[in-house]
């Protein structure tokens, strides 16, 4: 599949991006870093992530923040 078709959007759609006319949005963001790898995101942002396992306290503190925020 091409990218634009992996990402849902037109070529033309795509070109106007590029060409600073259409801003992309959030969504489609999130669209392409799903296919960048760790290594790619790492380049793009200047460092490399260094991540750590989640605690069962960190997902308690989650799950009671999500509960009463309707928006998460």
């Amino acid at each position: 599949m091409s990218p634009r078709r992996d990402l849902g959007v037109t070529s033309n759609f795509i070109s106007m991006v590029r060409a600073g006319r259409r801003n992309a949005s959030d969504d489609l963001l999130c669209r392409a870093l799903k296919h960048l790898s760790t290594e790619e995101l790492a380049r793009l942002i200047g460092n490399l992530l260094e991540l750590e396992p989640a605690s069962i306290s960190d997902i308690v503190k989650v799950i009671a923040r999500a509960r009463p925020d309707s928006a998460l």
